[in-house]
């Protein structure tokens, strides 16, 4: 190691120190400081003896945050990312468990790592474990096809990997069966189950194997449910290694391996979530009290299924990234859910991204069925943009919803949409838009 790495490392840990020392997290810029001073920084950094890695394109965040829960509430010290899933976050959050003679202070490091920052970080710090969520259809800048995650992840893996993989997601699954050490989860068809579109329209998925036409019995998330290939016969396993045999979003549990654990966030797709913590608790000897204990007590991080009272409404936001269309399916469901008369506030507008221009894009919003909502008690969609609100009305038109009860406000400014939110004359208002343009419009309506 060179002194330009220590000198990044205390450079770091200074920054870190004064943010801490004005109230603020510090986010990203202690670590991106210490990279840019020395790219080399993140090897000097003492790390805890074991590590595990979180990737994939959903849920990496919530699943994070489950397993370093559990490993508290089993009494372990754990270091893991909060900031950010690449290089500069992941310093950043080494520099925070690091003391200033870089001594490690956790025992346990479990790390969100983004599927592109797989091949930078794997390299520096060797996980034992590998949990991977799913592969879908990401942003246009960085993961669009799925064909280029699943390749980012399979290029890391190591035979000294354990892997714990998603049964259902074709992609995941395929990745697992190259490899000797791999444990599987699944969820077992449920009331929440969709069946699949069986029309002559219907679109298709190719076997990550063959290529060949891939077949759904059902679909427990968009592109994720029991499979087949009808050419080359890869498909999901009959039994999971670990299953959720059933989950109930009313009363917040989820039932493993005939056991009902709480979950006390309501949505589909946090099963998985929840089912893969469970399964690398199990695999590390963690026993099923302490996980219940530890499911109980989980606080998520903010944004990600919250509801807000303002003006005397209840306004739901269930957190999604913006043009993708599995986290839009998501959000979408969670609104289908709530059988109360409601207002469903659809925002599709600008991206404003680290990657690139401004710009905006609806064509995600076409590989969703919106129709889904037709029927869910919604007795108005309020379509607003400064751009795209006249789009996202015709992506409601051609999805089945009646014109009478789409409202098109061509505004993005936050304080315009909460007093259109604290105008609407029904008690429960879900806001469907993209994380950031949230934040700012729940500021607004806090601020009201």
């Amino acid at each position: 190691m060179s002194a330009r790495d220590a000198i990044a490392f205390l450079a770091g840990k200074t920054v870190l120190a004064g943010m801490r020392a004005f109230g603020k997290s510090g986010y990203h810029i202690p670590g991106m400081l210490a990279f840019r001073i020395s790219p080399s920084v993140l090897a000097y950094i003492r790390k805890p003896a074991k590590t595990v890695f979180i990737t994939g394109t959903n849920g990496k965040s919530t699943t994070t945050a489950l397993v370093g829960h559990i490993l508290r509430e089993s009494g372990l010290r754990v270091a893991y990312n909060t900031e950010s899933n690449n290089q500069p976050g992941i310093i950043a959050s080494l520099l925070r468990y690091a003391s200033i003679f870089n001594r490690s202070q956790a025992d346990f490091l479990v790390l969100e790592v983004a599927e592109e920052a797989l091949s930078k970080i794997v390299p520096v710090i060797h996980p034992q474990y590998l949990l991977m969520t799913n592969v879908q259809k990401d942003v246009p800048q960085v993961n669009q096809s799925p064909n280029y995650v699943r390749e980012k992840i399979s290029g890391v893996i190591t035979d000294d990997m354990e892997l714990i993989v998603n049964n259902d997601d074709p992609d995941v699954s395929s990745i697992g069966a190259k490899w000797r050490r791999v444990h599987s989860y699944g969820v077992a068809r449920n009331p929440y189950s969709l069946e699949p579109d069986t029309s002559r329209f219907a679109i298709t998925r190719p076997c990550p194997v063959c290529s060949g036409k891939l077949v759904f019995d059902y679909f427990n998330l968009p592109s994720v449910g029991r499979f087949r290939c009808t050419k080359c016969g890869f498909s999901s396993k009959a039994d999971a290694d670990y299953t959720a045999d059933a989950f109930d979003l009313e009363a917040g549990t989820v039932t493993i391996g005939g056991r009902v654990f709480p979950m006390h966030y309501k949505a589909a797709h946090f099963v998985y979530d929840y089912l893969l913590a469970y399964a690398f608790a199990k695999q590390i000897g963690i026993q099923d009290d302490v996980i219940a204990r530890a499911f109980d007590s989980f606080i998520n991080i903010q944004g990600r299924l919250e509801d807000l009272r303002t003006g005397g409404k209840t306004v739901h936001y269930a957190r999604f990234k913006q043009e993708t269309p599995d986290t839009l399916a998501s959000a979408i469901e969670n609104v289908r859910l709530d059988p109360k008369p409601k207002t469903v506030v659809v925002a599709l507008d600008l991206v404003e991204n680290a990657w690139g221009p401004t710009y905006a894009n609806t064509s995600y919003g076409f590989d969703v069925d919106f129709g889904r909502l037709a029927d869910a008690n919604v007795e108005k969609f309020l379509c607003v943009g400064r751009v795209v609100a006249h789009d996202t009305a015709n992506i409601l038109r051609y999805a089945g919803v009646p014109r009478e009860k789409i409202v098109v406000r061509e505004t993005g400014d936050p304080e315009e949409i909460a007093g259109l939110i604290r105008a609407e004359a029904t008690d429960d208002v879900h806001v469907i838009t993209w994380l950031h343009h949230y934040e700012e419009i729940r500021k607004a309506m806090s601020n009201g």
